[in-house]
């Protein structure tokens, strides 16, 4: 018998298999991309324009780790997750048959309902989502892999631990590299050294402990919004992919509603007395999906698209309440599409 089995535990329903980096980032979803862009479900042409437009992605700042390239293999957990959350809804709708587009939607949007507590009264649109992926994945492929199946689990897990990002191995997983290359492996007292180093770390990285820092920077054009949200002016930097955010506002009728502002500086003492200028978009987005199942979504849940980033209106100033989320931005050859980044929300602080 395992020694598993003497601690207070259920073993089934206590261990979880919603770790988002296995069983999401290197599993269903590399699982996603290896079945559905075979030869049998894409044509050589659409392959070579799926990985031209991945070629040119650039990551944000709070995902650096890797420029995604044409050797699938070469592209780090990191790159996966980024593909799962916000660059593979854009770039498979441009070469993916829309009957296998459809069923990626599925699997993107229910990871994307799990990922935050503000969406918990979405979690059982989130079970239904996964539950037609996995029964539209066997219709197609005649078979379900063990992490297409784990999905159905997802939601359930969520609800018990929390949303995906709490229960992730990835703060782990990215320290325990920079220590691998420090164990001294000859002698035990260093080995042990470094364990107890780990589980400090593990609980720096439970709590969100981080240094205080200085939110605004660079003359105002650089901004840390939130521990997991910078946003950098394009000026200073050479691409505009951190620099879009997604903003409140009332609109004439004294509505509540969302638009896609671009940055342009930040000014105040600290985090508290922040305003933000910025330049909302001259023609309000559009938004670039319908969900399956039609009900009312936040618009944080959606994707939106313009044809012209370059058209803005003017300078317009917003406080830290205003400011929704950061918005990753994904140029395509018609159009522009800015996704929601996750980590960058309030309650992930």
């Amino acid at each position: 018998m395992t020694p598993l089995a003497l601690l207070q535990l259920d073993i089934v329903k206590d261990v979880i298999v919603g770790d988002d980096r296995h069983l999401l980032h290197l599993g269903a979803v590399k699982n996603f991309w290896e079945t559905f862009t075979h030869s049998t479900c894409m044509s050589e042409e659409d392959y070579d324009k799926l990985q031209s437009l991945m070629c040119k992605v650039h990551l944000p700042h709070e995902r650096k780790g890797g420029q995604f390239g044409r050797i699938i293999g070469l592209w780090t957990p990191t790159m996966w997750g980024y593909f799962c959350d916000v660059v593979g809804f854009v770039v498979l709708k441009q070469a993916l048959s829309q009957q296998f587009f459809e069923v990626y939607c599925m699997l993107h949007w229910a990871v994307a309902i799990c990922n935050l507590t503000c969406n918990r009264r979405l979690l059982e649109y989130a079970r239904t989502l996964f539950k037609m992926y996995v029964a539209d994945y066997y219709r197609i492929v005649g078979f379900v892999p063990h992490n297409v199946h784990s999905l159905l689990h997802v939601v359930d897990e969520v609800i018990e631990f929390g949303p995906l990002p709490d229960q992730s191995t990835t703060p782990f997983e990215d320290e325990l590299i920079g220590l691998k290359r420090k164990i001294n492996t000859i002698d035990p007292k260093e080995v042990v050294k470094v364990t107890a180093t780990t589980l400090l770390l593990r609980e720096a990285a439970r709590r969100h402990l981080n240094p205080s820092h200085e939110p605004i920077t660079k003359q105002g054009r650089k901004v840390q919004i939130r521990k997991k949200f910078v946003l950098r002016s394009e000026t200073v930097s050479a691409t505009d992919a951190n620099a879009w955010f997604l903003a409140k506002f009332k609109d004439g009728n004294g509505k509540e509603d969302v638009e896609v502002v671009k940055f342009e500086k930040a000014s105040g003492k600290d985090i508290w007395s922040l305003v933000v200028l910025g330049r909302p978009l001259a023609t309000a987005a559009t938004k670039a999906f319908i969900h399956p199942i039609r009900i009312a979504v936040p618009a944080a849940l959606n994707v939106f698209q313009t044809e012209d980033k370059q058209a803005l209106k003017n300078l317009q100033t917003y406080s830290y309440s205003d400011i929704v989320c950061k918005l990753c931005v994904v140029d395509l050859p018609v159009y522009t599409e800015f996704v929601p980044l996750v980590e960058s929300f309030a309650e992930l602080l």
